[in-house]
């Protein structure tokens, strides 16, 4: 037992066992710096290169790079991770009434653009360990109406896309893989993002590469990339960088330029990114490793197959192991000892959500209208995804900012973990047990 794990808990007085600040995420060096005066210098001679209408310039340089960096034939740029997922289900062929299978566990933007783009969402439950959607789960929902799956590869953990792939290409649907917060991450011995029929990822803020605001796709389909150009480019791009012949929108869409300035900030950071990444596997693994065996707490699982990058650090509460102690009580004592943790990241299950039981998304009972089938989401769909957000879900909020040699601060919070979990009693309401 360490001195800290004897002392008063912070919530009663005591001293606080965290002292050392989190780092600072995104923080822009010298490189990223050196190259925006570039940009900017160039474009005080070429104006054109404050834009990314004309399919030239840093944001076509960041697409090649990124295309290389990945092994993909192609990239298409966006100006956030979601839009590069609302151009995905427009280029794999989702339409309006179709049904998409989706995650009940996850950010609610992996849902949003499904309903932007007039679809259904069926909401599947996630694997018990890794907080995935798996084939199991994506199985039970599959229905005439399925048009695509959109699997999430969430905190940055690698779903087994060997089984899903499997099982969409027994039912000839594409997979469009959201690596929102996986940037980096590996399910065998290749990339999210690569492996599904497009991956969608985001530079914007806390993610693995950050810059400002943006995003892009991934694919290895020609169709597919001409029709996200075509989604989501200006026109004066379509002209230079579709086939000849290519059937043209007439301006009827939605353009999802990325700014010529985050892509030179994140054409910068690219190349440090399996660093960076391994600095935060390396800072996260040895959390887990201090609190192994520590009563009340399960350190996050790694896919055997996978290569987990840590968007953050979500481990699970186990309150049997604390005399039954409530999260809300748990956390609200490591709080007082100053680790940054949270009540869980998705806290209400999506399809128990408002606007999912009432059917109502920008207009009563759309689009579930345009379904071929009466979808509606109950209490006990997803009993996995209930039950975490409900009794077991806890979020530290370490992740793209545990760069670097972090052991002071880690070794910290693994303590704060360790005193409370030794104190959990004086946490219980005197009824139970008394102080």
């Amino acid at each position: 037992m360490s001195s800290q794990q004897t002392h008063p808990l912070a919530l009663f007085g005591g001293e606080p066992v965290v002292r050392t600040p989190l780092r600072e995420w995104p923080v822009l060096g010298e490189d990223e710096i050196a190259a925006l005066g570039a940009h900017l210098d160039r474009a005080k001679r070429d104006p054109a290169y404050l834009t990314s209408i004309f399919g030239n310039g840093p944001v076509v340089d960041f697409e090649r790079a990124v295309a290389g960096y990945f092994d993909v034939p192609f990239a298409v740029s966006t100006n956030s991770g979601w839009a590069a997922l609302h151009t995905a289900l427009v280029a794999v062929g989702v339409c309006p009434g179709d049904e998409v299978i989706v995650p009940a566990y996850t950010w609610p933007q992996s849902v949003s653009c499904v309903l932007q783009q007039g679809a259904i969402p069926v909401f599947a439950d996630i694997d018990p360990e890794i907080y995935t959607l798996s084939a199991e789960t994506v199985a039970k929902c599959l229905s005439p109406a399925t048009k695509a799956i959109v699997v999430v590869h969430l905190y940055g953990q690698p779903a087994d896309m060997t089984s899903l792939m499997a099982l969409a290409e027994a039912h000839g649907l594409p997979v469009i893989e959201d690596c929102a917060q996986a940037t980096g991450a590996m399910h065998r011995d290749r990339y999210v993002g690569t492996i599904g029929t497009v991956g969608c990822f985001s530079i914007g803020s806390g993610k693995q590469i950050v810059g400002g605001e943006g995003g892009f796709l991934l694919t290895s389909s020609e169709e597919v990339r001409n029709r996200a150009v075509a989604m989501s480019q200006h026109p004066q791009r379509h002209r230079v960088d579709l086939p000849v012949g290519y059937e043209l929108p007439d301006g009827f869409l939605p353009t999802y330029r990325m700014h010529p300035v985050a892509a030179s900030i994140c054409a910068e950071q690219l190349p440090k990114l399996r660093r960076w990444n391994d600095e935060r596997i390396a800072n996260l693994r040895a959390l887990s490793r201090a609190l192994h065996d520590c009563r009340g707490i399960r350190a996050p699982v790694e896919s055997e197959s996978g290569r987990h990058v840590y968007h953050l650090y979500c481990p699970t509460f186990v309150p049997d192991e604390l005399s039954g102690l409530s999260r809300d009580r748990y956390v609200e004592a490591l709080m007082a000892e100053g680790v940054p943790v949270r009540i869980g990241y998705v806290r209400t299950p999506l399809h128990l959500r408002r606007e999912m039981q009432e059917r109502r998304y920008l207009a009563p009972d759309y689009p579930w209208k345009l379904g071929s089938r009466d979808v509606r989401y109950a209490a006990g769909d997803c009993p996995v995804t209930e039950d975490r957000c409900a009794r077991t879900d806890i979020s530290v909020f370490l992740g793209a900012n545990a760069r670097g040699d972090q052991s002071v601060l880690i070794g910290e919070i693994a303590a704060a973990f360790w005193k409370v979990a030794q104190h959990h009693r004086e946490l219980l309401e005197p009824a139970s047990v008394p102080r």
